[in-house]
């Protein structure tokens, strides 16, 4: 992808003199696949930007759901870490309260006859505190029990939400790219597709940083202009009529290379 990116800007004369071009139009084998039904290249600008506004709505509500399913889930991890740490607490309490049971039974067998009753009482009220605090510590943990079922439904719910979403965006991705390919193929500059995108185009002198947008455009998609293997009279084919600066990279009859075709 950087290999193309760079030779998008950069002229392949370097390499040949008989190709002072550039590498603008990603060539697709999937062209046959066409969805674009306008011959009109404003008509068709604008459904690329009617397109793509729908994709970048669908995106921003799949990135919304998709930050809260992220989010809950964190919420749901951090809830069953403390009801395990809950269960941990009731079993020392429930040990204590054994203990202590035991002790107020031994303790009134031994000094029935004498006169402890302070002893007894104090060794009563402690017990009840700790059954009391027992109490508090099962209900804290059944409340948020409850809360966990809750936010674990509605996870689910965000969840299946964002699955019927994907189709749509796939969809609308694949007809978006449609009319890219169709506009590139007609020669379109890339500052006209920018501005039906919505994309800024960059000052040269403000370095090379890619925008968010650029990198869904068919030069940084490899499946726009990386075919596979096809050999040479096929690619020539299928670049037939197709204007200066098409192009498509193939897997070269030199095995683990690549070659890149042109127009």
């Amino acid at each position: 992808v950087e290999l193309i990116t760079h030779y998008r800007h950069e002229s392949l004369a370097q390499y040949n003199t008989t190709l002072d071009v550039r590498l603008l139009y990603p060539v697709s084998h999937l062209q046959q696949d066409q969805l674009v039904k306008e011959d009109n290249i404003d008509a068709v600008g604008k459904k690329l930007q009617e397109y793509h506004n729908q994709y970048q709505e669908k995106s921003k509500e799949y990135d919304k759901l998709y930050e809260e399913h992220t989010k809950t889930s964190q919420d749901i991890q951090m809830k069953r870490t403390a009801i395990e740490a809950f269960n941990e607490t009731i079993k020392i309490f429930e040990e204590q309260c054994h203990t202590q049971e035991r002790y107020s039974k031994d303790y009134g067998e031994r000094f029935c006859c004498e006169d402890n009753d302070k002893e007894r009482e104090r060794i009563m009220m402690n017990y009840e505190k700790l059954k009391s605090r027992l109490g508090e510590i099962h209900n804290s943990k059944d409340r948020l029990e409850q809360d966990l079922q809750m936010q674990a439904m509605d996870n689910r719910e965000t969840d299946k939400k964002m699955n019927s979403l994907k189709p749509d965006l796939i969809q609308l991705r694949r007809i978006r790219d449609q009319y890219l390919v169709w506009l590139n193929h007609k020669g379109v500059r890339q500052k006209r597709i920018n501005d039906w995108l919505g994309v800024q185009t960059e000052n040269p002198d403000e370095g090379s940083s890619v925008s968010e947008e650029e990198e869904n455009l068919p030069h940084y998609d490899e499946k726009s202009w990386f075919v596979g293997n096809l050999k040479r009279t096929e690619a020539e084919e299928l670049l037939t009529g197709k204007p200066s600066g098409a192009f498509l990279v193939r897997e070269s009859s030199r095995k683990g290379c690549y070659a890149c075709s042109v127009v």
